[in-house]
């Protein structure tokens, strides 16, 4: 039995980031909110949660300091679009930027789903997902959410996080180098001890 009141030790020299890290998700664009008030962001932690074909599920997690994470808090309600290997345009457009700064979607890109969640025109496939739970992991919040309606638009393979970072064009590298110091120091400001 494992004592939780103590730390787990790791082997000595192993890495758990880095080990933990080949968990990645693909990036995917999570969208909330609805005509007036909509945003999306990138996601690397959106897996499916059940097993029943009846019954689907997914969990997404969605850091705090992002304005759409207050969308789906107040809605309860978003959409996850998958992305192809080619779109990395997208990836840069919602994962580079902050709503903070300027709109990131432009109404023409997209049509609002039958749960009101804008749905992006581009993407491969999307799932509109109502939230069934939350769980407050400090610097995030982890969303486990019933999915409601979906569809793949095009027979075109999902983009990995290994194709990101594989396609990833060196005058956009240190951007995004500048940006996850930014978005890590700010979660480890966040996490607090169990």
């Amino acid at each position: 039995m494992i004592d939780i009141q103590t730390p787990f030790e790791y082997a000595q020299g192993v890495d758990a980031f880095a080990v933990s890290k080949l968990l990645t998700g693909p990036p995917t664009v999570l969208t909330a909110g609805g005509h007036a008030d909509c945003n999306g962001l990138i996601v690397t932690t959106a897996e499916r949660a059940s097993i029943v074909p009846g019954r689907p599920r997914v969990l997404v997690c969605v850091w705090k300091h992002n304005h759409t994470h207050s969308l789906v808090e107040r809605s309860g309600r978003f959409a996850l679009n998958l992305l192809g290997v080619d779109q990395l345009s997208l990836v840069r457009h919602f994962g580079f930027s902050s709503a903070r700064q300027a709109r990131k979607i432009d109404p023409d890109a997209v049509h609002l789903g039958a749960t009101g969640v804008p749905l992006l025109n581009e993407a491969i496939a999307h799932l509109e997902c109502k939230v069934a739970t939350r769980m407050d992991g400090g610097d995030m919040t982890v969303f486990l959410a019933d999915v409601v309606a979906g569809g793949q638009l095009r027979a075109e393979r999902p983009m990995s996080f290994n194709d990101f970072v594989g396609r990833l064009p060196a005058d956009w590298a240190p951007l995004y180098e500048t940006m996850m110091v930014d978005v890590v120091g700010a979660a480890a400001r966040s996490i607090t001890p169990l």
